[in-house]
């Protein structure tokens, strides 16, 4: 019984020693049996060093090796225990840890004090159980505890007292529950110990490599090794011994100095001779990561270092513009070392503190780079579809088929209707899923929707019942075919898991569920598709996320199987199941680079080390505890535990351990060291070089290299790697030469030249190229795709048109493909515009219907009507929203309040004159409306017929002796004037167009008189609001009328007294303002208006004339095949300030091919001279 120290810093040969050592082993004892023990992270890596090098020492081509075994301490455990009947324990995971500590909380909260409350935060049980299990490694049991509370009771921390008493009850139950059926990583190391202790040992050498530190488990072993094998070395990266103290926490070799003294100490008390240290020797590393070394131990000793000799180059430090550019820098150095310099992919890894800044950026950059790569971290099970299907499946129930889980729990793909056995072949699926999914979004179907009557696919709206297509009684059966399989499959599922009365029962509902529903067949074909496309690691992805669930199944049921089943309770359990969980995975080829974190012990036979993201941030990185003791705690702690016992390091001791961890990494390449850091994070963030890159600049000089973005200004040999990312830095040189009018660099021009002239480039290359000469211009329309777009002749609304001339490639957008955004089922601007529309138009027609003024309508009477109106308009089909949730019918009594106080407003106008309502919602131009008025139909001067249709919001008739005047009112839901600059360059035709087609149907709209006895009162716009009044507009101010002016008409109005006077009869006899149209009458009985609202009548014809040569136009241009991308800019703002096309568009001011279409700062005078003029002319 012996134990030996293999000393030497991390820049020698400790495998070369320790390899003698087993050689000289071997020839003094033939019956030795040697024990290589590593951490579990390199087992495989150092193995296949260890027999490689004895194969080569031994001169054989090949070798087989009984007597020696590379293992790590848990696979000790299965060398040695393989048989035992305790091995043969089923293992607690993670989630079956969380499982239990659920259920001991549970039952032992009466007797808990903090924990009784914390219990209910997310997050609080995972942390508990693995708290338990860190005390457990520590080899500290709940009698330990409750000791350390008894004797800590009295203390003035009262919070670590009440945490020890309730930790002490849960770990007691936690250890009765486990005890004999459970075998945890500290019972195996436990009995390991025991079992090492008992055996035969005397031919036995165990050798200790690539360790820094041990938890109390594994000294407890090694404790059982010292006293029973032949012979125990422990190899450390240290410069010296400490013999008679531990070092210091601010010394550089703490932690595995820390180790020596224990070991050490451990020795002379179980009274085992300890042999004279040895120290490796021979370098592993270069001269110049020698050098690295030396100056590393010398700053942190705090002793001065002088640079002797100038380094030979394998020491670089690269600063790169962001994290994209770090990662294609050093992909690009590793290609042209492989290619150039004899290395293998196998000679790389590659370190970073944490890689989850990485993640979106390696794997892309890596695959582009044609570079084969292993990521050595595990992979989290919790992102799979089968915990998303499960996850979803609990939630859909639980909040009332809401669309967010039903999509989540569908687009797993995992479920699959079946027709005549067969799966439905998953494109028809996708098709009929993402059709189902807009019917739900459209008509915001919740758990009455989705399992009750069939659903009915409509084309633009719940209001639009007319002829039916093919096409959308195909949709209907595609949408119902998702439904349907919804309302079969969830709700006897369901039912029955309302029914279960235990845990047991569930899970066995839910594991019954789920192979039933074909999800095992769907997860195989999943798995057998990866086989066939050769991704050999993804394929065992989904064997292994099943076996994991039916694993957590069996550990709920053997824990909370009888217990009453809480569904919340139970996913929470599975989801903490699945984040602890992890794939297991397997190096697809053995020349590849190996990516991993720096944190982590990594095999040292690599011959370079590129280091990335050493910024401030995480060099030195960042310590935070996770677990219930704080450092605190522990200090309070440690001294009522025995000696064997150890408590992790706290943070103080973590950080100080920064300075080794990280000497490790640089020190772990054999030849080569590469430091990158990136100027800005992702999300722009600015970022700084690390402190410990910073000293290694100035103590070691080391230059600095760039790693930009690629201008063409650098060195070209930093953006050549494969031929596609090659091509893409070259078009990035060819744009960057264009924009300033250079020629190319001659090394670019010469890869120019060599990508023309190799026919397997050529294609791809030209491809690009064609990106140079690309202007943001959209190509006209042919006469064929014009055809086959809009038809032979055009059928429209003004509003389209109005959209035209605003932006012709949004009308081409949204009228020729038929784009548009899904419908959401929301009250928005446009549904509320509805929705005042309808109910104004209902109100005014049970007037007419039942023959009543709305002059002379009382109160009460004008209330029952507005009611019965309200009534009316909700049972429609467009309108059910209002009716779907509190907030809705909140929103809908708003809307109806806003609507009566228009009603109201409109009442109270009607007392200043003798109109009368018409006709509301007055259809023109609609094909098959047989009460509705003609559209206007135009020839436009290439021969093609456009009609227009629209409807007309509300028309009035002011009857003056024999004369007959008719206006319209067009309600809007926001405040609008009459725009004659817009209305002059066809961005407001709507006002116009709708007065041009009641001039054309005046004889149709009054019975009984002439033409000539027919004209028009004006257009107006209404504002549909319910108004906000300051204090002194309500008492300072007559209300009734503050509330008419909130409520007044803008517009055009015939410039004629007396349709003026009887408009307002109130001004007939004096002067001011009128309360409800946008006039005043002066003193000498003229009237006036701002913004030319008053128009005379040859004005009025050249607005009307001038408004259908602009449909005539449009219409030309349209069928001409215009599609400028040219949005309209205007004083108030632009055409694409509301737009949804704005990402298809890609309208860039910037550039000098995209220019707004800048309509003129004219006044409403000046163009009614324009027009004028024209008329002249």
């Amino acid at each position: 019984m012996s134990l030996k120290f293999v000393l030497g810093t991390a820049a020698k040969d400790h495998q070369a020693s320790l390899l003698e050592q087993i050689k000289t082993i071997s020839q003094t004892d033939p019956q030795a049996k040697i024990y290589y023990i590593v951490p579990n992270h390199i087992k495989f890596a150092t193995e296949v060093s260890v027999l490689d090098h004895l194969r080569k020492s031994s001169g054989q081509d090949l070798l087989a090796a009984t007597d020696i075994q590379v293992l790590s301490f848990s696979r000790l455990a299965w060398y040695f225990m393989k048989n035992e009947p305790n091995y043969q324990l089923p293992r607690l995971s993670a989630a079956g840890a969380n499982m239990l500590v659920h259920k001991i909380l549970r039952t032992k909260n009466d007797e808990l004090t903090i924990f009784k409350s914390e219990q209910t935060q997310p997050g609080f049980v995972s942390q508990l159980a693995g708290q338990l299990v860190e005390l457990s490694l520590a080899l500290i049991t709940s009698a330990d505890l409750w000791h350390s509370y008894e004797m800590l009771e009295q203390s003035k921390d009262t919070d670590l007292v009440a945490k020890l008493h309730d930790l002490s009850i849960v770990y007691r139950e936690f250890e009765q529950h486990i005890q004999g059926k459970y075998l945890g990583t500290a019972n195996m190391l436990e009995a390991l110990a025991k079992k090492l202790a008992q055996s035969d040992l005397s031919h036995s050498y165990f050798i200790l490599d690539g360790f820094s530190q041990f938890n109390a488990g594994e000294y407890q072993i090694i404790t059982s090794l010292l006293q029973t094998a032949k012979q125990v070395t422990v190899s450390l990266v240290l410069d010296r011994p400490y013999v008679h103290h531990a070092p210091e926490a601010s010394e550089l070799f703490y932690r595995s100095g820390q180790v020596y003294y224990r070991l050490y100490q451990l020795a002379r008390h179980e009274h085992v001779k300890v042999l004279v240290d040895s120290f490796a020797k021979q370098d592993r590393v270069s001269a110049d990561l020698v050098t690295l070394e030396n100056y590393w131990i010398a700053s942190n000793d705090l002793k001065p270092f002088t640079l002797t000799a100038k380094l030979q180059g394998d020491l670089q430090v690269i600063e790169a513009a962001d994290r994209l550019e770090e990662v294609k820098c050093l992909a690009t150095k590793i290609r042209q070392m492989v290619l150039l310099e004899g290395y293998r992919y196998q000679d790389f890894l590659l370190l970073t503190r944490h890689l989850d800044p990485y993640k979106n950026i390696l794997q892309p950059t890596f695959e582009q780079f044609e570079i084969p790569f292993f990521t050595d971290l595990q992979k989290k099970m919790s992102d799979h579809p089968l915990v998303e299907l499960i996850q979803a499946l609990f939630l859909v129930d639980q909040r009332n088929y809401r669309y967010e889980d039903m999509m989540r729990l569908l687009k797993t793909e995992l479920l699959l209707p079946k027709h005549e056995g067969k799966f439905m072949p998953l494109a028809e699926y996708r098709q009929a899923l993402d059709l189902a999914e807009n019917q739900v979004l459209k008509f915001g179907y919740r758990k009455k929707g989705w399992l009750g009557e069939a659903w009915v696919y409509y084309r633009f709206g719940t209001s639009d019942f007319g002829a039916r297509t093919k096409n959308e009684d195909a949709i209907t059966v595609k949408i119902n075919l998702i439904k349907n399989y919804v309302k079969e499959l969830l709700p006897p599922f369901y039912e029955k898991l309302a029914r279960a009365n235990s845990g047991k029962a569930a899970a066995s509902l839910l594991y019954e569920f789920l192979v039933a529903a074909g999800v095992v067949e769907q997860l195989d074909a999943w798995r057998k598709q990866a086989l066939k496309v050769g991704a050999v690691d993804a394929s065992t992805r989904e064997e292994q996320v099943w076996g994991t669930f039916c694993d957590l199944l069996d550990e709920y049921v053997e824990i909370l199987g009888e217990q009453p089943f809480e569904p919340q309770d139970f996913l929470d359990l599975l989801q903490a199941g699945f984040e602890g969980a992890t794939y297991s995975q397997v190096p697809t080829t053995l020349d590849q680079v190996v990516i991993s974190e720096s944190g982590m012990v990594q095999p040292n036979d690599k011959k370079i080390v590129m280091l990335l993201g050493a910024t401030d941030l995480v060099m030195p990185d960042v310590a935070v505890s996770e677990g219930l003791f704080s450092d605190h705690d522990k200090e309070m702690l440690q001294p009522t535990l025995s000696e064997k016992s150890y408590l992790p390091d706290d943070t103080e001791h973590v950080l100080a351990n920064e300075p080794f961890l990280n000497y490790l990494a640089f020190l772990t390449p054999t030849q080569k060291l590469f430091l990158s850091y990136p100027r800005s994070d992702n999300d722009q963030l600015e970022l700084k070089c690390s402190p410990y890159v910073e000293r290694l600049k100035q103590a070691l000089a080391l230059p600095l290299s760039y790693a930009h973005k690629n201008d063409g200004t650098n060195d070209a040999l930093n953006y050549i790697g494969t031929k596609r990312t090659t091509m893409s830095e070259l078009i990035k040189v060819e744009r960057q030469a264009i924009t300033e009018q250079q020629e190319l660099p001659a090394v670019w021009d010469h890869l120019f030249q060599r990508f023309q002239q190799d026919p397997a480039t050529k294609p791809l290359f030209e491809q690009l190229n064609q990106s140079l000469d690309y202007k943001n211009i959209p190509e006209q329309l042919t006469p064929e795709s014009v055809k086959g777009l809009y038809g032979k002749d055009l059928k429209t609304s003004i509003s389209r048109l109005e959209d035209f001339y605003a932006n012709p490639y949004e009308y081409f957008l949204k009228y020729g493909l038929g784009l548009k955004e899904r419908e959401i089922f929301e009250m928005n601007a446009a549904n509320t515009g509805g929705y005042f529309h309808t109910l104004l138009d209902t109100f005014f027609k049970l007037l007419l219907k039942n023959g009543q003024d709305l002059k002379v309508l009382k109160g009460p009477e004008f209330d029952a009507y507005f009611k019965e109106s309200v009534e009316l308009t909700k049972r429609l089909p467009q309108f059910k929203i209002l009716d779907s949730s509190n907030r809705m019918r909140f929103l809908a009594r708003q809307l109806n309040a806003a609507a009566k106080q228009v009603g109201g407003a409109i009442h109270k106008q009607r007392q200043f004159n003798n109109l009368k309502t018409i006709q509301t919602e007055a259809l023109f131009g609609h094909v098959g409306e047989l009460s509705g008025l003609a559209g206007l139909q135009f020839t436009t001067p290439n021969d093609r017929l456009v009609t227009v249709r629209g409807k007309i919001d509300r028309i009035d008739e002011l009857v003056l002796g024999d004369k007959h005047y008719l206006s319209l009112v067009d309600y809007k839901s926001s405040a609008k004037k009459f725009d004659h600059v817009k209305a002059y360059f066809g961005l407001a035709l709507q006002l116009l167009t709708y007065l041009d087609a009641l001039l054309k149907n005046k004889t149709t709209l009054v019975k009984g008189a002439t033409k000539e006895q027919i004209a028009t009162a004006g257009a107006m716009y209404m504002h549909l609001y319910n108004p906000t009044f300051k204090q002194k507009e309500i008492y300072q101010t007559i209300y009734a009328d503050e509330v008419l002016k909130k409520n007044k008409y803008n517009g055009l109005l015939l410039d004629q007294a007396d349709v003026l006077e009887g408009l307002d009869e109130s001004l007939r006899e004096s002067s001011g303002n009128s309360l409800i149209y946008p006039f005043r009458r002066n003193k000498n009985g003229s009237y006036k208006a701002s913004g030319a609202q008053l128009v005379t009548k040859a004005q009025l014809e050249a607005l009307l004339l001038h408004n259908e040569e602009l449909i005539k136009q449009a219409t030309d241009m349209i069928f001409s095949g215009r599609i400028d991308l040219m949005p309209a800019l205007f004083k108030d703002g632009s055409a694409l300030q509301y737009t949804p096309y704005e990402a298809i568009m890609q309208f860039d001011p910037m550039l000098p091919e995209n220019n707004y279409y800048r309509l003129p700062a004219e006044k409403p005078a000046d163009i009614l001279k324009l027009l004028q003029v024209k008329e002249e002319k």
